[in-house]
């Protein structure tokens, strides 16, 4: 069998896909005699798609997967602001605002020398980190370390923009 990759694939730590919406429309053929076309699959499965990551982002809704794969949700966790002996701030787990710190390098040269950077704090959001979360703790698949889910660029977008709105309450898992 040969991986598949299409404008469709995700990579991640250039790895490809290898069972991505082609292999899922082959595998569906093989169970039906008067299959969809794929066209019309694939619709199908979007429409699906969009419906349920709507509901796990809009409304804290714990997503069951199928054949007891686990579930899939959003977790958050508090900012810990960390000093080393100097007083410095310990930069682990930070992430740059390249926005505010390629407009600080045009103002001021020296920063740009220095290779000053700035940090968001997510004060917008409490100070709280939000990803997406597959727990597989009651999952029964087997070598289940070896399983990633990686949620595409548009859902990652699609939180961002649920949690920066004006009307953001929803409160999600802490760990």
């Amino acid at each position: 069998m040969t991986k598949e990759t299409t404008s469709t694939s995700i990579h991640h730590k250039k790895k490809p896909v290898e069972y991505g919406m082609n292999y899922i429309y082959a595998q569906y053929k093989k169970t039906t005699d008067k299959p969809l076309s794929q066209a019309v699959f694939s619709s199908i499965w979007k429409d699906y798609a969009q419906k349920m990551m709507t509901k796990v982002i809009e409304n804290k809704y714990d997503f069951k997967l199928q054949a007891q794969l686990g579930s899939v949700y959003i977790i958050s966790k508090k900012i810990q602001f960390l000093l080393d002996e100097n007083g410095n701030l310990i930069r682990k787990g930070f992430r740059v605002d390249w926005r505010a710190t390629r407009e600080l390098w045009d103002e001021d040269e020296d920063a740009k020398q220095r290779k000053q950077v700035i940090y968001h704090f997510n004060e917008h959001s409490g100070r709280r980190n939000y990803r997406f979360y597959w727990d597989k703790r009651l999952s029964k698949l087997k070598y289940q370390s070896y399983y990633m889910f990686y949620p595409s660029r548009k859902w990652k977008r699609t939180l961002a923009k649920h949690i920066k709105s004006d009307d953001f309450d929803t409160i999600y898992y802490e760990i």
